[in-house]
């Protein structure tokens, strides 16, 4: 999570359940390391203490960048998880959390910041044509034309 670490992008946990009838939660509602709607590096900051305090009670052992290949059911109820690389630490676990991110995009020209970087959109803004919508999502692209409802 060290990209979203200290970022002001704002996120919400069912931005894209949109128009469910419990979009509009503010909570996560995950069963372990959930969160609730703030700023990405808030979200991050949340996240990473429930593991650190979870961790030091039990026996996670965190095992990064690694190429993860087939995870499975195995028949005693378990997970078997293959590795494609060395260390080729892979093995059967009782719970698995992969947790694979957005990672870095795609370069797609100068003067186009990183997603988790400050946004020229703090948040809402105003039009004065109400029938226009706008949805911005990430970086957003630019377009030409009107959008009509």
């Amino acid at each position: 999570m060290h990209l979203q670490d200290g970022s002001p992008r704002y996120l919400h946990p069912h931005l894209y359940d949109w128009p469910d009838k419990n979009a509009t939660r503010s909570d996560a509602g995950l069963p372990f390391l959930t969160w609730r709607e703030h700023t990405a590096g808030e979200v991050a900051k949340k996240i990473t203490q429930q593991f650190y305090a979870r961790r030091s009670i039990s026996q996670i052992r965190p095992k990064l960048e690694r190429d993860v290949i087939p995870v499975a059911p195995t028949n005693d109820g378990r997970w078997h998880v293959a590795v494609k690389d060395p260390p080729r630490d892979g093995g059967d676990y009782d719970a698995v959390i992969l947790s694979i991110g957005f990672g870095y995009e795609r370069s797609i020209g100068s003067g186009i910041p990183s997603f988790w970087k400050e946004s020229k959109f703090a948040g809402a803004f105003s039009t004065s044509k109400p029938k226009h919508r706008v949805f911005l999502s990430g970086n957003g692209l630019w377009f030409a034309g009107s959008m009509q409802d």
